[in-house]
């Protein structure tokens, strides 16, 4: 074990070495003027370096010893113990220079950020002005990415900020895969919709690698054409609406047909850490798909587990249950409910229910009744649990409630995104035709 610890910590050192060699050379012949501000100063504490993850209250960077915190002006960054001073002195130092790029760039004052490091590999998660991040992203674009969504927020396009995070990771040295534009638009003839580019569009789970690879150039290249043509103002003030108006000229200017996805307006994706693969949020919930999560029923309305085949079929689930909600709230908010921000988790932790209880398979079922969480495990069955969920506070009676959600589920207003009706539809014709 010993052995295998002095390999690790040496592989780090190389690590680190090769960074600053690419620090000192190639990442200051192309400069941005940014780069002409003053080094920060930074102080080493000791200290508690712990942290407890959001969604699944894990704790993380726990040990018996110390971590090491560093405060560098407005930055404050907690390491676990098993980091060394070398490489905190590394991370804190590159990514104080990110972060004064970014400011400057988006002309950002009077924020206080704090970031948490750990030594194992995390699923960085940005929450208000705390990053949660680990070691092993110094020196990649993911990990200049990451600060961006710090700066600028999880709402911004993930495509855009990692577009703009390759052109910095470039003059810092760090290792950028190059290809040309014509060639990364040919993603369009394969699946048009790639071209959303939020974080779902970066995933291997939803799309494959030669793609992801196409999308990140394509990013690079609007951020580049963004600020060739005075548009930036995007990243401080962000919307849906500007994005696609500034992403449509980007196209027309390269030979490219528009996009339009106003469809996707509202919903914003990103990452949330260890034990969720995607998250979302449409305004009406905040969606979680954990990792590994299979779908326990396929409705018939569906040929394949829509939550894990492709990104497409993700997006559709995006789109209809917005829709879906909506058509709750209308409804339900004229009988007096509350309007609550949901919380949706595709999840099979709750093995009772996921499995099948008493030899029976609950497909339908979810804690949503009088709880702030729906836990939701096949793709088809979130409008009958938000139902539930605006129902759970009042003091309608549970088989009042399961009237009034089979009620909804089954209205025939928009059977185009109603999934119980149009599986209904299907059995039918199956019998019928059988």
């Amino acid at each position: 074990m010993e052995s295998i610890w002095n390999t690790k910590r040496l592989m780090r050192y190389i690590m680190l070495l090769l960074m600053l060699i690419g620090l000192w050379g190639c990442g200051k012949k192309d400069a941005l003027p940014e780069d002409t501000l003053e080094k920060i100063p930074v102080s080493y504490q000791k200290g508690v370096a712990m942290f407890t993850e959001s969604y699944s209250k894990k704790s993380y960077n726990i040990s018996k010893d110390f971590g090491t915190q560093a405060t560098a002006n407005h930055i404050t960054y907690y390491f676990a113990s098993d980091i060394t001073q070398e490489e905190v002195e590394a991370f804190a130092e590159q990514t104080n220079v990110f972060i004064q790029k970014m400011e400057a760039f988006g002309q950002i004052t009077g924020r206080k950020y704090k970031i948490y490091v750990c030594s194992e590999e995390y699923t960085a998660t940005i929450d208000g002005d705390i990053l949660y991040t680990s070691y092993d992203k110094l020196g990649k674009v993911e990990h200049v990415t990451n600060i961006a969504q710090l700066i600028f927020g999880n709402k911004v396009n993930y495509g855009l900020l990692q577009g703009y995070s390759r052109t910095l990771a470039r003059e810092s040295g760090y290792p950028v895969k190059d290809g040309t534009l014509k060639d990364a638009f040919k993603v369009r003839a394969i699946c048009p919709e790639y071209l959303d580019l939020n974080y779902a569009c970066f995933l291997p789970k939803y799309v494959d690698a030669p793609n992801i690879q196409k999308l990140e150039v394509i990013g690079e290249h609007y951020f580049i054409y963004l600020k060739e043509h005075d548009r930036t103002d995007i990243f401080t003030d962000y919307s849906n609406e500007k994005h696609r108006e500034y992403f449509n000229e980007f196209l027309k200017a390269n030979g490219e047909k528009e996009y339009d996805n106003a469809d996707l307006d509202g919903i914003s994706v990103f990452t949330y850490g260890n034990e969720v693969e995607v998250a979302w949020e449409d305004g009406n919930a905040v969606y979680y798909i954990e990792k590994d999560f299979v779908v326990n029923n396929i409705a018939w309305c569906f040929e394949e587990d829509m939550l894990n085949s492709g990104y497409r079929n993700l997006r559709k689930l995006m789109v209809d249950y917005e829709k879906q909600t909506d058509f709750v709230k209308e409804k339900l908010l004229a009988l007096g409910c509350k309007d609550r921000l949901g919380d949706v988790r595709f999840t099979m932790n709750d093995d009772a229910y996921y499995a099948g209880y008493g030899g029976m398979t609950w497909w339908y079922f979810a804690q949503s009744m009088g709880s702030d969480v729906m836990h939701i495990f096949d793709a088809s069955t979130l409008q009958h649990e938000y139902v539930h969920y605006l129902l759970g506070f009042t003091n309608t009676e549970e088989w009042v409630q399961e009237c009034i959600c089979r009620y909804y589920t089954y209205y025939p207003e928009r059977k185009d995104i109603n999934y119980d009706v149009q599986s209904e539809e299907e059995i039918y014709h199956y019998y019928r035709d059988w």
